[in-house]
């Protein structure tokens, strides 16, 4: 069975990492760097060191600024697949960073090792054993998030998100699934549309409509894996109210349209 949409890893090597564009997923990914330096641009410019882990949940906007010699450990994997949307402990790092949390977390020295370990084992288990089961792979990442929450998370003294932008990060990932507007977001934290939209902007590198947009999409993708919803059905329940433009903007982010995304990933998924 192909788990490369469910749960991948692997190691990787990068002499000069370039600046990319900013770009989101739809799995939550987990980079743990062994060796060497990277940049990276999660709303704010962050340096990651050899045991530093960061976390990018689904759909946050980030991108690579710069890196010499790297070389890192990733993972990811999707919560739906997994049936990990019931279990909000083992998601708890992922919640924090999509309120604004600094998405970074610092490893010991025997911390690295057992992560490693349990890398290494997982990715040996899918290789050699036809019979894996969703929950032994939900095992393997309980004990990898566990692990990275027993790090010290990291906190910067410049660009902190203040409690104004937390709150509407917070507020557009619980009502993705309705037609929020800047206007809405900007009523809950009791701003003015203008000051909250530079203030988001300013704090996060994205304006307010990119945080709804790509929230919507990765919630869209869900959809499109674990339901036989039509496209229609799941543009409208996840806040577009026209057909077309959704189809745009999701072909738009992703270079494909969501009824070719679906055939080529429904295959993937473990049932």
């Amino acid at each position: 069975m192909n788990y490369s949409h469910i749960v991948s890893m692997g190691f990787a090597k990068v002499d000069n990492a370039v600046q990319n564009q900013h770009h989101s997923h739809n799995e939550n990914v987990i980079t743990l760097l062994t060796k060497g330096s990277i940049v990276m641009d999660c709303g704010e410019e962050i340096t990651l060191v050899p045991g530093m882990v960061i976390v990018i949940p689904a759909g946050v906007p980030h991108k690579t600024l710069k890196g010499e010699a790297v070389e890192y450990v990733w993972l990811s994997f999707c919560s739906g697949c997994l049936d990990l949307e019931t279990s909000p402990v083992m998601l708890n790092i992922f919640n924090l960073v999509q309120t604004g949390a600094v998405p970074v977390w610092k490893l010991g020295s025997k911390g690295q090792k057992f992560y490693l370990s349990l890398i290494k084992n997982l990715q040996q288990e899918i290789a050699q054993d036809s019979n894996i089961t969703p929950d032994i792979i939900r095992s393997y990442l309980t004990l990898l998030l566990h692990q990275v929450s027993r790090g010290s998370r990291l906190e910067f003294s410049k660009n902190i998100r203040s409690e104004i932008v937390t709150n509407a990060l917070a507020f557009i990932q619980q009502q993705r699934l309705n037609n929020i507007s800047l206007r809405d977001v900007a009523s809950k934290v009791n701003k003015s549309e203008g000051y909250l939209a530079n203030l988001v902007k300013k704090s996060t590198g994205f304006t307010v409509g990119d945080w709804i947009r790509k929230s919507r999409l990765t919630e869209a993708c869900k959809h499109l894996l674990h339901t036989q919803k039509s496209i229609e059905e799941i543009a409208f329940q996840t806040g577009w109210n026209d057909t077309t433009h959704f189809i745009r903007q999701f072909k738009k982010e992703f270079n494909i349209t969501p009824a070719k995304w679906r055939k080529s990933n429904l295959s993937k998924v473990i049932t």
